[in-house]
């Protein structure tokens, strides 16, 4: 199942910033994106996710699908512009790592709820004595809902907040509270 663009889109490529397969061109940064009356999706990378749908502010994008007689033709036209052409991959996927040469890696999390707790204690495991966690809340007391949001009848749930701490006991952990 893939996407299909079915008309002329606006360009304003909010569908190609949202895409994580990348598989919508031309991008804003090729140069082909100036001229191009539309944005193409690759069949062969698209994912089905659908976030390039909800972005896009003149309803052209549908799944292969609900192509009526008068739009199929739109899935030819989309395959056609990918033939004999190859884009990169999404940045994330294949950017090589910059990793200090001197001194550990480090690395900020934003909020201290149970998410950047895991984060945080899965770099901590990972990284040895080479990685740093800087954890910063905005909020004046640590890990989040499960402070702030659990019941106190409910003692066994908030239990979890030990494991929490054991990670910011760590010394390569640093936890900043009160930040904008």
């Amino acid at each position: 199942m893939t996407h299909v663009i079915t008309r002329a889109c606006c360009n304003d490529a909010a569908c190609v910033s949202v895409c994580p397969a990348n598989c919508i061109h031309p991008m804003p940064d090729d140069p082909a994106y100036r001229t191009a009356e539309s944005l193409y999706i690759d069949p062969a990378t698209c994912i089905d996710c659908g976030a390039c749908v909800e972005v896009c502010p003149v309803d052209a994008i549908v799944r292969d699908d609900d192509l009526t007689s008068e739009t199929k033709l739109f899935a030819e036209v989309n395959a056609l512009h990918f033939a004999g052409r190859s884009y990169p991959r999404p940045g994330f996927l294949e950017s090589p790592r910059r990793v200090p040469t001197s001194g550990p890696l480090r690395v900020a999390i934003v909020g201290s709820g149970p998410s950047a707790c895991y984060a945080a204690e899965a770099l901590l495991a990972d990284g040895g004595d080479q990685i740093e966690v800087h954890m910063f809340d905005r909020l004046p007391t640590p890990w989040g809902l499960v402070r702030n949001g659990v019941a106190p009848d409910h003692q066994d749930t908030k239990g979890v907040v030990l494991a929490y701490e054991r990670i910011a006991a760590d010394s390569r952990m640093n936890l900043y509270l009160n930040v904008e």
